[in-house]
């Protein structure tokens, strides 16, 4: 299985050579793309004119040892339809790689895009 989880452009270098590092204990992941957009446009909309560029990482679910992966909980099951993980160790580089990159902007309206980089 593979799991997902985004960072923003100025931690990606520090990711692929130290790994994934836990944040309030855990790293957090989900099991799809579309989720951990969801969760990266939350967490991180911009404002107004700004753009902000997030990573999606590839975490092979193999190399994770199954007592430290636990679901998580801490989301609205009814707003983000998806099942979302911590994972309670750090992640070490050699099982992550770079999915894909995107942008995040509001247009005129102030409507939220996603846009593949």
């Amino acid at each position: 299985m593979k799991y997902f989880h985004y960072s923003t452009e100025e931690n990606v270098q520090s990711i692929l050579q130290d790994g994934l590092k836990r944040s309030d204990g855990a790293v957090f992941m989900t099991d799809s793309i579309d989720a951990i957009l969801t969760f990266a446009s939350i967490y991180n909309a911009p404002e107004d004119d700004e753009k902000i560029n997030i990573f999606i990482f590839e975490v092979e679910g193999e190399a994770l040892e199954p007592d430290k992966l636990m679901e998580s909980t801490d989301h609205n099951e009814d707003y983000i339809k998806c099942n979302a993980y911590m994972y309670l160790d750090d992640i070490p580089a050699e099982h992550i790689r770079v999915n894909t990159a995107y942008t995040l902007e509001h247009d005129d309206e102030m409507d939220l895009h996603i846009y593949p980089d």
